[in-house]
């Protein structure tokens, strides 16, 4: 799964403009400048779509929430077929340590929001934090890899 992922970097349709790089978002059709945490995001995209067989139009980029009477955005948000949600990633850039504490403090706060069947956390380098997470409880259960998309 590391390297399936690490590796999907190298499917990104790239373009220079002037002395700025650009990638493209298959999802929304649009070239964006090349910057570490957008790298990861779509680096995860072309993941979650060549080897977890999510299809691109069931995937959701920066989505946004209300979170305590302010605006937030999702990094990515994956769909199930049935319209609840299947997946929420919260890409970091690759020079970010992914902790448990991170996840608590970050993550957890969506979490509780925004109801999932998985969560996963990357920052492109390292293997992602996937897990499952009860808000009623507060507990989480760590995953190896993410389940097929169904």
């Amino acid at each position: 799964m590391e390297d399936a992922l690490r590796n999907s970097v190298n499917e990104i349709k790239t373009k220079i403009i002037g002395h700025k790089r650009y990638l493209f978002d298959q999802v929304r059709e649009k070239w964006l400048i090349d910057t570490p945490e957008e790298r990861v995001r779509m680096q995860c995209v072309q993941y979650l779509i060549s080897e977890v067989n999510v299809p691109k139009t069931w995937i959701l980029i920066e989505h946004q929430i209300k979170l305590h009477n302010t605006v937030k955005r999702v990094d990515i948000l994956v769909k199930n077929k049935n319209q609840t949600n299947f997946l929420m990633v919260e890409c970091k850039a690759p020079s970010v340590r992914i902790t448990p504490k991170l996840i608590e403090q970050q993550t957890t706060i969506y979490a509780k929001k925004i109801q999932c069947d998985y969560y996963m956390v990357t920052n492109g380098k390292t293997l992602p934090w996937i897990y499952t997470y009860n808000s009623k409880t507060g507990d989480y259960r760590f995953l190896k890899q993410l389940p097929l998309y169904h």
